[in-house]
């Protein structure tokens, strides 16, 4: 009695797959199980068997005793029947330890702010000039107002101007209110962003236990 087979080629993905098997198939199969706690980046739209997505939701302590052993409270809780899973949502992952600047940054907080908006601290040291134009005709107004020349007390012969009031002598100078320039700018917040590609971070339910090392 003859059987017979018939191979039929498999689609491209799933050959794949099947040479991959065999290429790696033996390696240590411990190596390719997470960490309990672990966080990846996953390309796919949903939450792969063991793993769910860092969204900050909270998790019943005595379903998941195991991951609760491991993050507690850091992330939020109650730590009596809840804990939160980190929150990935819209933020990138620091490492823990000291800042450029002498801060210390411990697991679990959050900081940072999406724009900014800048003060006259931030800018470099600089300087405005101040213009005064003075008009040959007589003073109209005491206050200076926008746009007006300081004047000159003084009279005019045929078509020559004849000031009483000079500023080259400390004991006549006309004396002035203090003046200030316009403001300038709007105050719009300055986008902090930079360039990004949106994945799903997820965290391992099930796997090895972390010890110490």
């Amino acid at each position: 009695m003859k059987i017979k087979f018939t191979v039929k080629r498999l689609p491209n993905a799933f050959y794949q797959c099947f040479l991959m098997a065999l290429l790696f198939g033996n390696l240590d199969a411990k190596a390719q199980i997470p960490v309990i706690g672990e966080i990846r980046m996953f390309a796919g739209n949903f939450e792969p068997q063991g793993w769910l997505f860092c969204d900050g939701r909270s998790l019943s302590i005595t379903e998941h005793i195991a991951l609760f052993s491991i993050i507690g409270t850091t992330f939020g809780g109650d730590g009596v029947t809840t804990f939160q899973l980190p929150n990935m949502s819209d933020r990138i992952p620091v490492g823990t330890g000291q800042r450029i600047g002498g801060q210390n940054i411990n697991l679990g907080q959050t900081f940072g702010a999406k724009t900014t908006t800048l003060s006259s601290s931030n800018l470099p040291s600089h300087s405005h000039q101040l213009k005064f134009e003075v008009m040959n005709s007589e003073a109209t107004s005491k206050v200076a107002l926008a746009n007006m020349k300081l004047g000159i007390q003084g009279f005019k012969s045929g078509r020559t101007f004849i000031p009483i009031k000079r500023f080259t002598s400390a004991s006549n100078l006309i004396p002035l209110k203090s003046v200030s320039t316009g403001n300038a700018g709007t105050g719009m917040p300055i986008s902090l962003e930079q360039k990004y590609v949106v994945v799903n971070y997820i965290i391992s339910l099930y796997g090895n236990y972390p010890s110490f090392n």
